[in-house]
């Protein structure tokens, strides 16, 4: 994987979405702002996520990545964020099998960045 042209093309999909518009106060209408955000590589972020299928059978990925990504990238930690995951995929096992069965519930994450 070229981490660096991933986060190139992730750089050019966020740039192209972002559309500020203000509203000129004269005619009420919108016009293109010249003050958008533009997201820089220091934006965007790369890691890795593992998980076992009991962990992917009741939770979806993007909701796992989501929430992987707020324990790297800020107050909370991966290992909290990790353990999260693990305890709502319990929980979703005790209420589907009324606690006879569990599949192997496993996560791992490591950050890409290189420095």
């Amino acid at each position: 994987m070229d981490i660096k042209e991933i986060k190139k093309k992730v750089l050019e999909s966020l740039n192209a979405k972002v559309k500020e518009v203000e509203i000129d106060a004269a005619s009420g209408e919108s016009i293109p702002s010249s003050k958008g955000q533009v997201y820089t590589e220091k934006d965007v972020k790369i890691f890795a996520v593992s998980a076992t299928d009991g962990l992917l059978d009741y939770l979806p990925a993007h909701s796992i990545a989501n929430h992987v990504a707020t324990g790297l990238y800020t107050q909370k930690t991966p290992l909290l964020a990790c353990e999260d995951l693990i305890y709502a995929a319990a929980q979703g096992w005790q209420e589907d099998k009324q606690g006879r069965y569990r599949d192997d519930i496993a996560i791992s994450v490591t950050d890409l960045e290189i420095e």
